[in-house]
């Protein structure tokens, strides 16, 4: 679980971090490139339905992550794009 007040996770910021599981923050508006890459065993990374942008590539070498993100948002809409398993909140 990130911080609260978390408003921006920038380029590789937790990559290889070996999570398993992500909670960004409401609020939180913008994820970097590479933000969570290379974490293989993350199953799972819930994401709030403000994020504003996404980089395609925040995710790589991750493996089959779930994105779980309330429905009807811009955060499931980019997860579904990608092939990402996801589940609407």
């Amino acid at each position: 679980v990130l911080p609260a007040d978390t408003v921006e996770i920038g380029e590789a910021a937790f990559r290889g971090c070996g999570a398993n599981r992500v909670t960004v923050p409401d609020g939180t508006l913008r994820i970097g490139a590479k933000a969570f890459a290379d974490n293989p065993d993350l199953l799972l990374i819930r994401l709030p339905a403000g994020l504003e942008s996404i980089d395609s590539s925040c995710l790589d070498g991750c493996g089959l992550v779930t994105v779980r993100a309330p429905e009807g948002s811009e955060a499931l809409r980019w997860a579904e794009s990608l092939g990402f398993p996801v589940e609407a909140e």
